[in-house]
Formats: structure tokens, C-alpha cells, sequence
């Protein structure tokens, strides 16, 4: 007889498509070989929030933690790992988007799906990985932290865990810095602006996607921000330098005063933040080749491509499926595997609403205090951000900055100091308090509320009218 389960939320990021549940969820069956971890047999996913089994959860960190103090080597070898399969699936993915699939069989159009996804399978493992290592290390260093720094350890540890090495998306940025300083400058003109604007989409443009939602930026997408960095770029390009130098100061000197075990934790950790940013980026840049192959695969089974991702496993792999069913999907679902066994039902999304409170804390990561309407926005409505609000989000995504320039602050359920909101706060010098765990349930879109990033509060001043009377 199985043991009842106790559902521990692990955190709230919106929903994914129904196939890539399954790939996820297939992802736990390589823990035992890439991590010598027990594999996660009890996995939730509902329409906002992601959930483990509380006992496996428990054992999975501490089996982490464990890891982490007996191997100093542990997360680079990870990490070497983690690259090594990427750049393996990429290569893949790559040698995918020189075929003209319109013209090969159903056999030979479906056995290269089915190989894709075993690729992306592997990858997945490190979807929750970086994160779960985050919480394992935070809880080996913050004795040590709060005994030097007090309160304020997460800034610290924030610091003292930047990569050295630039992610696609910050080497992006970089370029359109230089680019419009050229410009400004009038080294370069417009024609060769617009150029070099198609160069860039062509080598970057595959970080606007996120998972399976393949988007790409444009020559005149990347030309018109441009236009927005040349009114500032010197003081733009020359304040992103110096805080680059300022932070690596930082972190000596925080490492100097560190122990030599909890040093090497916090160098090694400098590698997971890398990965955590960069992986999104790989993941689109492999969908991305991939998209002809699966919108193909989907002609072939007369659906779209969002409705291809509307498959279950088990309907992928017989190539039988009712097409009512996979509208019904596209509306709201809850994926729930137990063991081998996953099931899905049906559910529609009604936001939860916690009335009584009126301040949420989390970790402050990047300091001021603004005052705002609350929107909230996820990894797909990110673009529908609007200037001067206060996001109130599960998590951000790298491909979410160009509109995160148009908030006052951000405010994240889920995330430590080395999250991604957390980088881009400072970087774009606006208050930010994550992991507040609750913000989603207790803010309603057009509240106006006031964020504190020094204190790490977020206070409800004025609840929004539903009924504008």
C-alpha cells in the first residue's frame, strides 16, 4: 500500500504545455545517474504552482547538502556535465534545421521527434537542479553569514556568488551598449546601426524564446531599443563597467574573509548562477533549430504547434489523441505523477486571494522604496507589462528584460539572492524583494502598493475596486 503523500509547494511559474510536464517528469529518471540521488517519485503541477512529495523533498536537500560537504568538486563536475549535454543537444538540434522535413516520411518525421525529446529529456534534469543546490548551499553558508554580515547575508552571498563570465543574453546587452555609444558618438551611422542590428537578431535572437514558446527578436525590435540606449548610453555603458569592476571587488574581499570551506562553496555556486541564466538561453536556441521538425510533426497530426504540446506522452507515442480533449487542455489542466503513473484533469485557473494581510516580507537584494499599482505577469504575458508598475510575478525569466525596464520594482514568490530578479534589479537599479512565498495570493492586479527593498517589505496602501464603484 503506498503511503500518503504530503504536497509541499515548491513554487508558482504559470503552466507549461502538457508534453512538457511529461518530459519533466520523465527528466527525475536520470537523478540516480547524474546526481546519485533517489529519483523524485511524486510530482505536481497545477495550473499556477509546482509541487513535491514534503519526506523526498526533505531527503533530496539533504542528500545535497551532504554531497556539497563531502566532495569539493561536486558542482563543477555538475556543471562540466551540464554543458558538456547542452552543447551535445544543440549540436542535434542544429544538424535538425538543415532538413527540409516537408519532404521526408511520417516514420522518419516522428523518430526524429521522438529523438529530440529523449535529448531535451536528459537536459531537463537541469530545470530544478540549480535551484534545489541554491537551497542546499544557502544552508550550509548562513550560519557563517549572519555571524559577519547580520540581516543583511543575502546581499553578501548575492555578491560574492557573480560569475565572472558573461551570459548570452548580458554579451546581447553589451553589444547594443557599444553599438549605441558608436553611434552617439558618430563613429557609425544609422545604415550601419541597422546592420549590425541584423546581426545581432541573428545571433541572439533565439533568447526571446522560452521552453516551447519559440520567438525570436528582430532587426527592428533590437534597432528601436537602441534608439532608447542612445539617449543615455554614456552614463548607460559606463555605469554597467564600473559596476561590473565593483562587483568583483566586492567579492574578493568577501571571500577573503570567508573559511576555506565555505569559500569553496561560494565559488563553486558562482557556476550555478551561470548555469541558471544560461540554460534558459541554450533551451532556446535548441527549440528554436528544432521548431520546423515539431511544426511539421504537428501538421502531420492536423494540429497546430501549441496544440501538438497539448499531447500527453502516451497520445504522442500512438499518434492518437481526441482534438476536443487537447482544446479542453489549452483552457487549464493538473498534472499529477505518482511512481510510473501520471494523470491529467481538467482545471481552470481562479486566482487565490488572501485579504487580511496587508505586508508580505521576503530577501531584499536591490535597495529604494517606490510606491505603485501591482501587475501581475508570468513567462508568457511578460510583453503586456506596463510602464510604471509594480510586477508582482512567481519568478522572472531572462527573456522578460526588455520588459522588466518598464516597472518601478519587482516582487517574487520564489527565488534566493542569486535569482535571476535578483540580478536584474541592481542591474537596472530598481527596488526588488523575492521570495516572498505569498505576494501572488495576497496582491490583486491594481493594488497600490509600497515596496521597501532596504527592509525587504512590501506594503498593501490602497486595495484595487473590482467592482469600480
Amino acid at each position: 500500500m503506498r503511503r500518503k503523500i504530503s504536497w509541499y509547494l515548491f513554487f508558482s511559474r504559470g503552466q507549461h504545455p502538457v508534453l512538457a510536464n511529461f518530459l519533466f517528469w520523465r527528466a527525475f529518471e536520470y537523478f540516480p545517474k547524474f546526481f546519485n540521488l533517489p529519483r523524485v517519485q511524486a510530482y505536481r503541477r497545477d495550473i499556477q504552482n509546482s509541487y513535491f512529495d514534503r519526506r523526498e523533498y526533505i531527503k533530496l536537500i539533504t542528500g545535497l547538502k551532504r554531497q556539497l560537504q563531502q566532495q569539493s568538486n561536486y558542482i563543477t563536475r555538475r556543471v562540466a556535465l551540464a554543458e558538456h549535454l547542452f552543447t551535445k543537444t544543440q549540436s542535434f538540434s542544429k544538424s535538425l534545421y538543415r532538413i527540409d522535413w516537408s519532404s521526408r516520411s511520417d516514420k522518419e518525421i516522428f523518430a526524429a521527434c521522438r529523438r529530440l525529446f529523449k535529448y531535451l529529456t536528459i537536459n531537463f534534469v537541469y530545470v530544478y537542479w540549480p535551484i534545489w543546490i541554491e537551497e542546499a548551499a544557502s544552508g550550509l553558508i548562513k550560519h557563517e553569514f549572519i555571524n559577519k554580515f547580520g540581516h543583511g547575508w543575502q546581499t553578501q552571498w548575492f555578491a560574492v556568488t557573480r560569475p565572472k563570465q558573461l551570459t548570452n543574453y548580458q554579451k546581447l546587452r553589451l553589444a547594443m551598449l557599444k553599438t549605441a555609444t558608436a553611434w552617439k558618438s558618430g563613429t557609425i551611422k544609422t545604415p550601419q546601426v541597422k546592420r549590425r542590428c541584423g546581426e545581432l537578431a541573428a545571433n541572439y535572437g533565439y533568447l526571446k524564446t522560452y521552453i516551447f514558446r519559440v520567438r525570436s527578436y528582430t532587426s527592428t525590435e533590437l534597432f528601436s531599443e537602441l534608439k532608447t540606449f542612445k539617449k543615455q548610453t554614456f552614463s548607460t555603458l559606463n555605469h554597467w563597467q564600473k559596476q561590473r569592476i565593483t562587483e568583483q571587488h566586492i567579492r574578493q574581499n568577501i571571500l577573503k574573509s570567508l573559511s576555506p570551506k565555505i569559500r569553496n562553496i561560494a565559488l563553486a555556486m558562482t557556476k550555478v548562477v551561470y548555469l541558471r541564466e544560461q540554460r534558459v538561453g541554450w533551451w532556446g536556441k535548441i527549440t528554436t533549430a528544432g521548431y520546423p521538425l515539431i511544426t511539421e510533426c504537428a501538421r502531420r497530426l492536423g494540429l497546430t504547434y501549441d496544440q501538438f504540446f497539448q499531447l500527453t506522452e502516451t497520445e504522442f507515442l500512438n499518434q492518437r489523441f481526441r482534438l476536443a480533449s487537447i482544446n479542453k487542455r489549452s483552457n487549464g489542466y493538473a498534472f499529477v505523477a505518482i511512481g510510473d503513473k501520471a494523470t491529467i484533469k481538467l482545471q481552470k485557473f481562479q486566482p487565490p486571494r488572501s485579504s487580511n494581510l496587508k505586508v508580505v516580507k521576503g530577501v531584499t537584494v536591490s535597495p529604494g522604496t517606490v510606491q505603485g499599482p501591482v501587475q501581475f505577469a508570468d513567462a508568457y504575458t511578460f510583453p503586456n507589462l506596463k510602464r510604471g508598475a509594480i510586477l508582482v510575478t512567481a519568478m522572472t525569466t531572462p527573456d522578460s528584460v526588455p520588459y522588466l525596464k518598464r516597472v518601478k520594482a519587482i516582487v517574487t514568490d520564489e527565488g534566493g539572492a542569486t535569482a535571476h530578479a535578483a540580478i536584474i534589479a541592481r542591474e537596472l537599479k530598481i527596488p526588488c524583494v523575492i521570495g516572498t512565498k505569498i505576494a501572488t495570493k495576497v496582491f490583486h492586479s491594481g493594488d497600490i502598493v509600497e515596496v521597501r527593498g532596504v527592509e525587504g517589505i512590501v506594503k498593501l496602501i490602497k486595495k484595487f475596486n473590482q467592482t469600480g464603484l
